[in-house]
């Protein structure tokens, strides 16, 4: 085994150690696996990055930009991680790319009610839990009963991006669907969906609603409803509320203090949501 791939699994241990989210280290595999490939087994240099991103900047997709910088990300993290333990040398430079902000598409309502018009008991719940609460979709699948209060729709996202935890809200509709889909043997898991079979499911209703539907755009759906309600913005998250504005939908002050922000009220929380009662 070369001494790169040690590091390699050195990194990796590193990461778990440092209680990394599965997500978290699924990520560092998928993007240092081709750098691995192009390395081969010899010491990484300034211009083998520079191959590497410029090979995966060239691949012809409209998210290549996108997909260079977080495969950038990764490198830097990893070759930092090398030197510092002694493993290569000479320190690496990653220049990370420009990554250009586009505007982001979202649903409008009658993209919704195409979608919940395709969708299962299960998926309604889902589509509308994530649209109604701006849940990533790890926080999603990895929701237990116990973290959803059906009363006052509140929703404990005990590991969020980045460890945090947080509290959401869902209104009265998503909860009715929510009461609804529960089978009658509950596992403590509120959506049994694995990744990549939750992939299979957005494909699904995307194929049979004709509108492109995944599980970001029902959260930046979600930030582009709320934004003129400051107190469902903050349940983003300081650091995500602040990048809101390439929605081009929410403002806020530039001087907020988000973590003096009052939560918001029972009397909003529990009636129609973020949804309203527009959809049947």
């Amino acid at each position: 085994m070369s001494t790169l791939s040690v590091a390699f699994e050195d990194f990796i241990l590193s990461r778990e150690a440092m209680l990394c989210s599965p997500q978290t280290i699924d990520f560092y595999q998928r993007m240092l696996k081709p750098f691995l490939a192009l390395a081969n087994g010899s010491p990484p240099s300034n211009r083998m990055v520079r191959e590497f991103l410029s090979t995966v900047a060239l691949r012809g997709v409209a998210s290549a930009t996108v997909h260079a910088h977080a495969h950038a990300r990764a490198v830097r993290a990893f070759v930092r991680f090398a030197y510092e333990e002694g493993r290569i040398e000479e320190p690496v430079t990653v220049r990370m790319p420009r990554v250009e902000e586009k505007r982001m598409e979202v649903l409008d309502r009658e993209d919704v009610r195409r979608v919940l018009g395709a969708c299962s008991i299960r998926d309604r719940a889902l589509v509308l839990t994530l649209i109604d609460s701006g849940l990533h979709r790890g926080e999603a699948l990895a929701l237990d009963w116990e973290d959803m209060d059906l009363r006052t729709g509140a929703v404990h996202v005990r590991r969020g991006k980045g460890g945090k935890a947080r509290v959401t809200y869902i209104g009265a509709k998503t909860r009715r669907a929510l009461r609804r889909w529960p089978p009658p043997q509950r596992s403590s898991a509120i959506y049994p969906l694995t990744p990549s079979g939750a992939a299979t499911l957005m494909a699904r209703l995307s194929r049979k609603s004709a509108v492109h539907i995944t599980f970001h755009k029902c959260r930046r759906t979600f930030a582009t409803w709320a934004g003129s309600v400051l107190p469902y913005v903050r349940s983003f998250g300081s650091s995500a509320a602040r990048r809101l504005d390439l929605l081009g939908q929410v403002e806020y002050p530039s001087n907020l203090d988000w973590k003096s922000q009052q939560t918001p009220g029972q009397t909003q929380l529990q009636s129609a949501g973020i949804l309203g009662e527009s959809f049947t």
